[in-house]
């Protein structure tokens, strides 16, 4: 009797650990079920505890037993966070079909976006936790690694539970789709750099479709990072042995169209333009990535410089006009803000200019770096929105694709 109940507290104890991580980086629907699982184990704990405590009656043992129950705890907590560090998604085997169908006619459109998942996904998490680490980021303990599970579960609960980046990108292709001849252009689709459908996927399955013809656009003012981990992944396929031609469009930092739109965007909100401050906010990357992808910062900095120029000639005031970093980098949004406000503004926008669809980022973090700046209540700030699926980003896209895919027949 007494052995089952020291095995009932100690498993008891372990299976608390696991749960509470469980709770803390699981899906939403999983919460129900971790804390059921909680529940009858720390009951199985309790009975258990009470038994020993009851059958001994003596103080040492019911210390040692309490004792026992907290390292289960602990060990509970420390395997499931440790398998939490090594959660990856699974990698599918892509390759070229061989030997390839007959060829079909036309031009596959693919358009890559490292747009954030649509709901909470702890697959994700765990690949920019290794990223940063790998990067030469902080290395985070079993004992923190959940609760940054679930500090960014609990981003996603604060927008209601749903990014929208996701459904900003499908409304945009489709927009893209319609600009876009039907026989010319057979498929025209989005891909994303998180998750299954990847490029190299999309590529093999147009390939087993019998497509030879690729134009590739990644949905970025600049070369990221994950979308040349993309190229990378096609590169992998050896597409140019299968008699694939495949051909990618440059970032769309010296789109004068996207630039022009943004500007306007910023004009429409400008009343007084003599006390309108403007920071026009660019991505930032950890200090190991930006040594490793310069171009990145460069072709952002470039396109925010033409937004700039566009302002100026519109008659806004030079000084007023202040680059920021979402991330990494300073100045931050809320030193940016601060600073309009110390030279004079009496409106501050904040333009995400960089982002092609609204975000976490866009939707929380930006307006939390505007409270924390905690200027004079008189000075308005306005949150301004990103690109979004507007005919202008669509029109932009398509001039890419046609204006690539003349390559193909070089």
């Amino acid at each position: 009797m007494l052995t089952g109940a020291w095995i009932a507290l100690t498993v008891g104890a372990l299976v608390v650990g696991a749960a509470a991580v469980s709770a803390l980086a699981a899906p939403r629907r999983f919460e129900i079920g971790s804390g059921i699982a909680a529940i009858s184990a720390l009951a199985l704990t309790a009975w258990g505890s009470v038994s020993i405590t009851t059958a001994f009656q003596r103080a040492d043992i019911t210390a040692y037993a309490a004792l026992l129950s907290l390292a289960a705890f602990a060990g509970g907590y420390g395997l499931a966070s440790a398998y939490l560090s090594g959660l990856r998604r699974r990698v599918p085997n892509v390759s070229l079909p061989n030997p390839l169908p007959p060829e079909r006619p036309g031009t596959v459109a693919l358009f890559v976006t490292c747009a954030e998942p649509e709901t909470y996904d702890p697959f994700t998490t765990a690949g920019d936790l290794e990223e940063i680490a790998m990067e030469g980021g902080p290395e985070h303990s079993v004992g923190i690694t959940p609760f940054l599970y679930a500090a960014q579960k609990a981003r996603y609960r604060a927008i209601e539970g749903t990014s929208p980046a996701t459904n900003d990108v499908r409304a945009i292709i489709k927009r893209v789709r319609s600009l876009l001849d039907a026989d010319e252009y057979p498929v025209v689709d989005a891909v994303w750099c998180i998750g299954h459908r990847g490029l190299d996927t999309a590529v093999a399955q147009a390939a087993d479709q019998g497509y030879r013809r690729f134009v590739i656009v990644g949905i970025s003012v600049a070369e990221a990072f994950h979308i040349d981990k993309a190229k990378c992944a096609v590169d992998v396929l050896k597409p140019h042995l299968a008699g694939i031609r495949i051909v990618y469009a440059p970032p769309l930092w010296a789109s004068e169209q996207l630039a022009q739109l943004v500007a306007n965007r910023i004009l429409g909100a400008t009343e007084d333009s003599s006390v309108t401050g403007v920071a026009l906010v660019s991505h930032g990357q950890p200090e190991a990535r930006e040594q490793a992808h310069r171009a990145f910062d460069a072709q952002e900095q470039s396109f925010i410089n033409r937004v700039r120029m566009i302002l100026l000639e519109k008659g806004m005031e030079n000084h007023l006009i202040r680059t920021a970093w979402a991330d990494w980098r300073d100045p931050n949004i809320t030193e940016t803000v601060r600073h309009l406000a110390a030279l004079g503004a009496s409106k501050v926008l904040i333009s995400p200019a960089c982002h092609p669809v609204d975000c976490i980022s866009t939707l929380l973090d930006f307006p939390m770096a505007v409270r924390q700046s905690r200027v004079d209540p008189r000075i308005r700030t306005v949150q301004m929105g990103a690109w979004g699926d507007r005919a202008e980003v669509a029109e932009a896209l398509a001039t890419a694709v046609r204006e690539t895919a003349v390559e193909l027949d070089d």
